[in-house]
């Protein structure tokens, strides 16, 4: 066995579940989820559902088949009013979008503790980012076995309640099983609360819970599949040097008419897995970044911060999270088009 291939089979711990969502709104979602079925099979001992809704079940119901845990929403997967001013079309999350992701998430968080023998953890990841998990599962060795809050930190400027209150973002966050529990014991489905994103939503839920920084890199920048994917190997690798792991890609090509997202994305996440299955790991880089990471918010703690943090993100910076960035600040990274 490689010492290369060795790394990726010693990935996984039995109180530590990998948890993959996507749903049926982009169809860049589903060449996603192809390309992570290639992925995945490379951690062979990795524990992970892969999340996706039906209307085929009730509202709540859930149905494991094999790694897919199909979540019921009792509803019609596109109704007129989400197909005309939903997601697909906006790109914003309407009202009754946002609360069929909050109660399905409830849903998952529900099976999970009926399944996981607690304490155990939980990683959410979006199904267009690409993780290393080698160095995921280091930051996880590093983490208490409980009350964890964990992910990419935003900001709120809305008005009342939320102003200036920091959410957890959806596409990296890590919960532990207490945690979960928490959210559960919170929930009120009649709270006006639930109009709000579901990152956005569970973070306000949370509003007393310290959150632990975690970076991902973000490929945002426009690209034509033909012509302008040459780099994205040379970048992902200078990334992972510096300790990035989580690679979510959402560029804006179909905006700048250079091709559909569904068309260039997927290549962006190939090159960034191929980058990846052919990296020796730096688990030791990932959390140094972490820490980095915290740095940069200028906590008070320097452990964590606080949901609403007075000093978000005031001290300098001194990594990209961008690939615009990275280009910027590291000019043989810019692509040779």
């Amino acid at each position: 066995m490689s010492t290369l291939k060795k790394t990726f089979d010693e990935v996984g711990r039995p109180d530590v579940i990998v948890a993959l969502g996507y749903g049926p709104e982009l169809p860049v979602y589903g060449r996603a989820r192809a390309l992570w079925d290639f992925y995945i099979s490379h951690f062979p001992n990795l524990t992970y559902i892969i999340c996706r809704t039906t209307n085929e079940l009730s509202c709540g119901e859930v149905y494991h088949n094999g790694h897919d845990l199909l979540v019921g929403t009792g509803r019609p997967t596109h109704n007129k009013s989400e197909t005309e001013h939903g997601y697909s079309k906006t790109g914003v999350w309407s009202v009754a979008e946002n609360i069929a992701q909050i109660n399905s998430q409830l849903a998952v968080y529900r099976y999970l503790l009926r399944r996981m023998n607690k304490p155990f953890y939980v990683c959410h990841s979006t199904i267009t980012s690409v993780v290393d998990f080698r160095a995921l599962f280091s930051i996880i060795k590093s983490l208490p076995r409980s009350g964890v809050f964990a992910g990419m930190p935003g900001r709120i400027n809305s008005p009342g309640d939320y102003q200036g209150m920091s959410f957890v973002c959806g596409t990296n966050c890590l919960f532990t099983s207490d945690v979960i529990e928490l959210i559960l014991d919170r929930f009120d489905p009649q709270s006006l609360h639930n109009n709000i994103p579901q990152d956005a939503n569970i973070s306000y839920m949370l509003r007393d819970i310290d959150r632990v920084p975690l970076p991902y890199f973000s490929f945002v920048k426009p690209r034509s599949p033909a012509t302008d994917l040459d780099n994205i190997g040379k970048i992902t690798r200078m990334m992972l040097d510096g300790g990035h792991y989580h690679f979510r890609v959402k560029t804006t090509s179909d905006q700048m008419d250079l091709a559909k997202r569904e068309d260039v994305d997927p290549w962006i996440m190939f090159e960034i897995m191929r980058a990846i299955l052919g990296y020796e790991a730096a688990p030791n880089s990932a959390i140094g970044l972490k820490q980095r990471l915290l740095k940069s918010l200028g906590t008070a703690s320097g452990v964590s911060m606080a949901a609403y943090e007075k000093n978000f993100f005031s001290e300098p910076r001194d990594f990209p999270l961008t690939d615009e960035e990275a280009e910027t600040i590291f000019p043989t990274l810019q692509s040779a088009t």
